[in-house]
């Protein structure tokens, strides 16, 4: 019995240190996540996944009064959206690039909305309304996530 308990000890000790990375073995570290996307990571996935870092980026520095012209530039690789590989292979093109083109149209707007604190939330939200109408026709998963990104319209002083 005593040899169970060292090799169940010893078994659990080597599935922690496998499972445990510091960031420099990817391939440990990596083969022990859960995958965000159950139906993998495709180019737009991850694209997406930036995308959403920006947009809570940027929402807590528009709710601090604190952005800055150069933090409003779109990301260079935003217009990989129209050409990113999807998960979902088989989705409408049409509508999916009339959705791209409509949200890209938004970011341009709020990058470009100037310093004004009230236009900037105005620009950003509607950037935000334009992920949620596209993931209301492709993958909702992230709509209640995407909801949590809009900045109240008056923000207090």
């Amino acid at each position: 019995m005593k040899n169970y308990s060292f090799l169940l000890l010893f078994l659990l000790g080597i599935l922690l240190v496998a499972c445990s990375g510091d960031g420099k073995n990817a391939s440990n570290a990596d083969s022990c996540k859960t995958p965000l996307n159950p139906n993998g990571d495709s180019e737009l996935a991850l694209l997406m996944r930036q995308l959403s870092n920006w947009n809570d980026s940027l929402k807590t520095k528009l709710e601090k009064r604190a952005l800055t012209a150069e933090e409003m530039r779109l990301p260079e690789n935003v217009q990989t959206l129209l050409t990113a590989q999807r998960t979902d292979t088989t989705i409408d093109k049409a509508l999916f690039k009339s959705m791209a083109d409509f949200y890209l149209a938004q970011a341009e707007q709020f990058s470009h909305a100037g310093m004004q604190q009230a236009d900037q939330v105005k620009y950003f939200n509607a950037t935000v309304r334009a992920c949620v109408s596209c993931h209301e026709n492709f993958c909702h998963g992230p709509i209640k996530r995407i909801n949590k990104m809009f900045v109240a319209e008056t923000l207090p002083k």
